[in-house]
């Protein structure tokens, strides 16, 4: 292989991993605002119980 091959090969390399990277951290990030929303529901649940 000639050094535009291996250095094609090695950016698109770097570029996927960084984009699976990108991507875990974006998962992450959703879940955790999911269950802040969750939990910010069940307490606005309770209130509203309580204001019955």
């Amino acid at each position: 292989m000639d050094f535009d091959g291996i250095a094609f090969q090695a950016i698109s390399y770097h570029l996927g991993m960084y984009g699976c990277g990108f991507g875990f951290q974006l998962l992450v990030r959703t879940q955790k605002q999911s269950l802040i929303i969750k939990e910010q529901n069940q307490i606005l649940e309770q209130y509203v119980s309580r204001m019955e």
